[in-house]
């Protein structure tokens, strides 16, 4: 049966966001993400880190293009959209350079007869380490840039393994798990797919009462196939 989950959706954020610890610095979780995965011989092929926060100032249509036009002098290479409906109102930022691809969603709906406000950013992209590497800085320099607060950090890497040990899936799962000094809480294990939920102390998000902040999900085609990964923290929010 294929498995596949989509979590990358506002309610479930909010959620999430109501048990977090973020500190301003789990963008590194990026990195953490990175060295783990590369000891363990994956191939990146795709990754993303989405940013989630409350925007509360932003309670007037006024309010909202001021801080788009506060933000397009420091990110000038974004590229702006500003729309209005019976909704709310709302701003989308686009940008794509060298593989990367940046979301920038500023919303403002009413709620209860009050403007509730968020700012949802992502980026993604299929860039080599030693980019990643650098975007990890550029990234950190964003959320300063676009969030007045601590926002809610997603992310998630997706690879593939060309490693013989792959094909024993719980193996493979079980070693990843140790170098992320991970402990398991709730698997599915079938021959040809793992998936995982665990507590790292690597990360300082988690999902709930069991402190869930790490989810690792594998899949093989059989002898001769290939094996995919995918990781996140606190939660997936890949397709897998």
């Amino acid at each position: 049966m294929k498995k596949m989950i989509y979590l990358v959706i506002i309610g479930f954020v909010l959620i999430v966001a109501g048990n977090s610890k973020t500190e301003a610095n789990s963008s590194t979780d990026f990195m953490k993400l990175v060295e783990v995965l590369q000891s363990e011989n994956v191939s990146i092929q795709e990754w993303s880190i989405l940013a989630r926060g409350q925007a509360d100032i932003l309670r007037t249509k006024e309010s909202l293009v001021n801080y788009v036009s506060s933000l397009k002098e420091k990110l000038p290479h974004i590229e702006w959209e500003i729309t209005e409906d019976k909704n709310g109102w709302k701003a989308i930022g686009l940008s794509q350079q060298s593989g990367i691809k940046e979301k920038l969603e500023i919303m403002t709906t009413p709620k209860n007869s009050q403007e509730n406000s968020y700012i949802l950013y992502e980026v993604t992209g299929n860039a080599q380490l030693v980019e990643l590497q650098h975007l990890n800085k550029d990234y950190k320099n964003r959320i300063k840039d676009i969030f007045r607060q601590n926002p809610t950090i997603f992310t998630c890497i997706k690879g593939e393994i060309n490693d013989t040990l792959a094909k024993v899936l719980s193996s493979k799962v079980d070693s990843i798990l140790e170098g992320f000094q991970a402990k398991e809480v709730e698997s599915l294990r079938e021959e040809n797919f793992v998936s995982v939920s665990a507590h790292s102390p690597l990360f300082t998000q988690f999902l709930n009462e069991e402190q869930l902040n790490l989810q690792i999900a594998m899949r093989t085609q059989g002898m001769g196939g290939r094996t995919t990964i995918v990781v996140g923290t606190p939660i997936i929010t890949f397709e897998y």
